[in-house]
């Protein structure tokens, strides 16, 4: 079990980005409501408003939507197309998701938008009014759109892997054109808004969101969190200090607003307040990631061995694997590095090696933030298409694929059932 900042620092790794939630799930089986709608006859546009109302069994962190259309040039949802004016304070004041459209997407489902909200506490229970979906329908032949909601949550436990994301609805929304001359007003005797443009508001049933448990899953999304140098160049074999590792984990755990630390008790008395290394180093006393007191040496670089034990300390690690290193039975941070080979952060080297005690380079700490990050090795399809960044780092070198989603981000997108 681990400590109650722990459980906290666990939130914050999930909620590393505005798109968190977007991961791939197995999905459960979901109910299935179909509603056929008459829009207005003619060709103009047609904004469809899709009023959202969810009792939720939860309580959740996070609701997603996918919604799959039958033609993307005749159903369209823009960025700005997710309303949550007016909608339950809970989902109002949460994190949004921004629209995910079939353009911007690099998981091959060309015909879905993915948007919802999140919060770092599971704080949505009972019915929620969700928001408002405004899809733009064009043409004059029938199409129709499905909608699926993902539900997320943290278990009392506080732990990644057991983030939640399973498909529990869908709703799938038939549309046609109206026979005849064009409907003047909005198809239900309303009046045309300004502008133009016909709206037809199709009232969705309460989605009801049931509690259940799919397998287990590991984090799969994380922001950009390493950067080059200003001449274009990596230089991944240089050394990674003491304080950059840490600032690596306080962004990654702070993307939007950064905590600012007291100045009044420095933890440490060569880090004074005012250096950029203060709030980062300070956020890392406080979640138990080092302890305070002494000197910090943030200057110094960090060893192998410390960046596993800030790991390890970071997320509660406890599992080891079997000792597969020549070189660290009698190393005191010996567990922590088996920690961290148990999950899939550390290889080693060829020769059986693991060197603890050697500076990591910039390379190396890449490449095992990144297996950090995703629970192991990425998969070729999801880096293979990131041009390259820096100047001194080819595509066939081995960090290649670490680098490329360290300086970029990635972001899992949930497979449509």
């Amino acid at each position: 079990m681990i400590t109650t900042k722990r459980k906290h620092l666990a939130m914050l790794l999930t909620f590393s980005m505005v798109f968190t939630l977007l991961f791939a799930v197995v999905p459960t089986a979901a109910a299935a409501t179909v509603i056929n709608h008459t829009a207005p006859a003619g060709t103009e546009d047609v904004e469809l408003l899709v009023p959202i109302t969810i009792n939720v069994a939860g309580p959740y962190s996070g609701i997603t939507f996918d919604v799959k259309v039958s033609d993307v040039n005749h159903l369209r949802i823009g960025e700005g197309d997710y309303i949550r004016t007016g909608s339950d304070p809970r989902v109002a004041s949460a994190l949004q998701i921004g629209v995910y459209t079939p353009a911007n997407r690099h998981d091959g489902l060309n015909d879905t938008y993915t948007f919802g909200f999140m919060s770092s506490a599971n704080i949505f229970s009972g019915q929620l009014n969700a928001g408002t979906i405004r899809i733009t329908y064009s043409g004059d032949a029938p199409q129709s759109f499905t909608l699926t909601v993902r539900i997320a949550h943290f278990p009392d436990d506080g732990q990644i892997s057991d983030w939640m994301g399973p498909a529990v609805e869908h709703i799938t929304v038939n549309i046609t054109r109206a026979s005849g001359n064009a409907d003047p007003g909005n198809g239900n005797g309303g009046a045309r808004p300004p502008g133009g443009g016909g709206v037809n508001v199709i009232g969705i049933p309460s989605v009801v969101i049931e509690d259940v448990t799919p397998p287990r899953i590991g984090m799969e999304s994380f922001p950009a969190f390493i950067e080059g140098h200003p001449d274009g160049t990596f230089r991944g074999e240089d050394n990674m200090t003491r304080a950059q590792f840490v600032n690596i984990l306080f962004k990654i755990n702070n993307p939007t607003t950064q905590p600012v630390a007291d100045t009044d008790n420095p933890s440490f008395a060569d880090v004074a307040p005012g250096t950029w290394w203060y709030d980062p180093i300070e956020w890392a006393v406080d979640y138990d990631i080092v302890d305070a007191g002494g000197n910090f040496r943030p200057r110094d670089p960090i060893t192998r061995a410390e960046v596993a034990v800030m790991l390890a300390r970071a997320d509660g690690l406890t599992d080891m694997a079997d000792n597969i290193f020549s070189d660290i039975d009698n190393h005191p941070s010996r567990d922590q590095i088996l920690m961290g080979v148990h999950v899939g952060i550390f290889t080693g080297y060829p020769d059986g090696t693991f060197r603890p005690d050697n500076p990591i380079t910039r390379f190396e700490l890449t490449a095992a933030m990144v297996r950090y990050l995703l629970g192991g090795e990425p998969t070729d399809e999801i880096w293979q298409d990131i041009p390259e960044k820096f100047t001194d780092v080819a595509k066939t070198h081995w960090a290649y694929k670490y680098l490329a989603l360290a300086s970029t981000g990635y972001v899992a997108i949930p497979a449509t059932p």
